[in-house]
């Protein structure tokens, strides 16, 4: 199953968009991948950080650093690197992710959706 969110676009410092388990059962994250919308150069003074969290743990992060990170190439799929394990990794029915966009300097111009690779968990 794929879960997916809004296009996160922009010039803002900040942005915020939600990935919702719409569905009626628990579903576990496998994958969490960047599609992004518009390239996006890797600077380390000017940069995007992403964050994915579930109930306020963190579940995955991408960057745009030229020392830590990656540019964004449009139309390419990136895996974000999965920090959470255990239940942080669990979204509950009608739950939802939170995905943040930070940035640095005077930052770049972003676009681009996070697609949620998931399994459903069965209940016992």
């Amino acid at each position: 199953m794929i879960l997916t969110s809004h296009e996160l676009a922009g010039t803002d410092a900040a942005d915020v968009g939600n990935i919702c388990n719409a569905g009626p059962n628990s579903i576990k994250i496998e994958a969490i991948y960047l599609v992004p919308n518009l390239a996006v150069t890797a600077n380390d003074t000017n940069y995007i950080t992403l964050t994915v969290a579930n109930d306020g743990t963190t579940v995955a992060t991408a960057n745009t650093t030229a020392a830590s990170g990656a540019a964004h190439v449009e139309g390419t799929p990136q895996a974000m690197t999965i920090t959470a394990t255990g239940d942080s990794l669990l979204i509950e029915a009608g739950s939802v992710l939170s995905v943040d966009v930070a940035k640095a300097g005077t930052g770049p111009a972003y676009a681009f959706t996070v697609a949620v690779q998931a399994t459903p968990v069965r209940e016992s």
